[in-house]
């Protein structure tokens, strides 16, 4: 499912991926229109890191549903 982010909004990212551990959170610093997908700054990590959206949950939608 893909999501439309902003600059600013807080995300998780919901799987292992590119030595990010599951369920860490960020901040959406810059959205790239192609291929869907947002340069996050993880919290406890220097660089930026460029994820698909898909790999991306807002905190809100998350704690709304009941999601970790």
């Amino acid at each position: 499912m893909t999501h439309l982010f902003r600059e600013g909004d807080r995300v998780r990212i919901i799987r292992t991926a590119e030595g990010l551990v599951k369920h860490t959170y960020g901040t959406v610093v810059r959205v790239v229109a192609a291929p869907d997908c947002c340069d996050v700054q993880f919290d406890g990590y220097p660089r930026l890191r460029l994820v698909y959206h898909g790999d991306l949950r807002l905190v809100e939608q998350a704690a709304a549903q009941g999601q970790p």
